[in-house]
């Protein structure tokens, strides 16, 4: 394989991508007559292939094909160099990190869950109430901290950790429910924050809707367009930075249930618009340089 460098007049020069070999060839070469453009093939295509050398291609903007696992058969299909090539590396490696690249059941490729017998709001306690507070006062701490960019402390995020799994024991995705109000609550402050009973109740009607998929989706669908209204008018570097901590998540929740990216596109259809003009193209010969051969 190699690189396309010069395209003049009577002379084509390219450069080895195994050993950096710049070789030049003079018009009517019979060389020339053996070159052709190399075509790239997807992850899917490439599992049982293995070359020496390869080039890595990832968009940030395709979500749902940044995987650990795509990404992972991509690397192995390479022996010895490999060069990876990103126009987000930020979103990129965020996207790989945060989407193990499961398969998704037949339940969640439909949009329907279950239907069941009703499922009763659970009571509030004292115990309950507790729960809610500590995770609330330690999300909360971490996230100001996240804002102001300073570290988290190890002991912080072990206190975090515990907090979120003894919600978990409580309610299934407790800890994830009472982020996603918590998270309502940094784009509109002090409605709840500072009343104990009144967040666990909206933590606890988060876990009713959940079980609810198209309330669920159009709840989503709202914290979505809540978000975008308020990046727009954010002004300051601080709540830019709130504003996107909350996107980020809402990302994930959408890598973790394509469901709900699903719903976002019906509701939001001019997301799946593109402003590139297939038209353009470019100067016709500049287009070939930087293509490998």
């Amino acid at each position: 394989m190699a690189r396309v460098e010069e395209v003049s007049a009577g002379r084509l020069v390219v450069s080895s991508l195994i050993d950096g070999t710049v070789h030049e060839l003079k018009a009517g070469d019979r060389m020339a007559e053996r070159l052709d453009l190399a075509y790239a093939i997807n992850v899917h295509i490439a599992q049982g292939v293995t070359t020496d050398h390869g080039m890595l291609a990832l968009r940030s903007s395709e979500r749902r094909l940044l995987s650990e696992r795509s990404f992972l058969v991509a690397l192995t299909r390479v022996a010895d160099k490999v060069a990876l090539i990103v126009d987000d590396g930020r979103v990129v490696e965020r996207g790989v990190a945060r989407n193990a690249g499961d398969k998704t059941s037949a339940l969640e490729t439909i949009g329907r869950a279950e239907t069941g017998a009703m499922i009763r709001m659970p009571v509030s306690s004292p115990a309950m109430d507790t729960a809610v507070e500590c995770y609330a006062h330690l999300f909360l701490i971490a996230e100001q901290r996240a804002i102001d960019g300073r570290p988290i402390a190890m002991a912080q995020e072990r206190e975090l950790g515990a907090a979120a799994a003894a919600l978990d024991r409580v309610l299934v995705n407790g800890a994830e429910d009472l982020r996603i109000v918590l998270d309502r609550e940094l784009g509109s402050p002090g409605i709840v924050w500072n009343d104990l009973g009144r967040l666990t109740q909206a933590w606890l009607q988060e876990g009713q809707i959940r079980t609810d998929r198209g309330a669920y989706a159009e709840r989503f669908v709202a914290d979505w367009k809540a978000v975008s209204a308020d990046s727009i008018s954010a002004t300051t570097s601080r709540t830019e930075v709130i504003v996107e901590r909350r996107q980020e998540r809402l990302e994930d929740r959408m890598l973790r249930e394509p469901a709900l990216e699903r719903a976002l596109n019906r509701a939001l259809p001019e997301r799946q618009l593109r402003i590139d003009d297939p038209g353009s193209g470019g100067p016709g010969r500049e287009r070939d340089f930087g293509m490998y051969m």
